[in-house]
């Protein structure tokens, strides 16, 4: 992956936060993970990789490797572990993301 030139992993991108990381066409859950994360008082960083110039990403390779469609998602607890993955676009982004972090955050 590379931001504004410089080559970083997901570990650097995802350090510390609860991450989302969005395929290329995966917006919608990025919009939805900032909603959840407003909605329940913990902040969610939300990447939409490759989509735009934010993040670049090799086309389809990081898709490939996380086992997610060009829609997909998949969410990053601070801990670097995956909370949860959505292999494709899915229906009603924003009742489902607010739906699972509350489960993560037992809430």
């Amino acid at each position: 992956m590379e931001r504004d030139g410089r080559r970083l992993s997901t570990v650097e991108l995802t350090a510390g936060a609860f991450t989302l990381l969005a395929g290329r066409d995966g917006d919608p859950w990025a919009q939805a993970a900032r909603a959840a994360g407003k909605e329940t008082g913990v902040p969610v960083t939300a990447v939409t990789l490759g989509s735009d110039l934010e993040v670049r990403v090799a086309e389809g390779c990081w898709e490939d490797v996380a086992g997610l469609t060009e829609g997909g998602a998949l969410l990053v607890r601070p801990d670097g572990q995956v909370a949860w993955r959505c292999a494709g676009t899915g229906a009603d982004h924003g009742r489902r993301m607010e739906r699972v972090l509350r489960r993560i955050l037992d809430r």
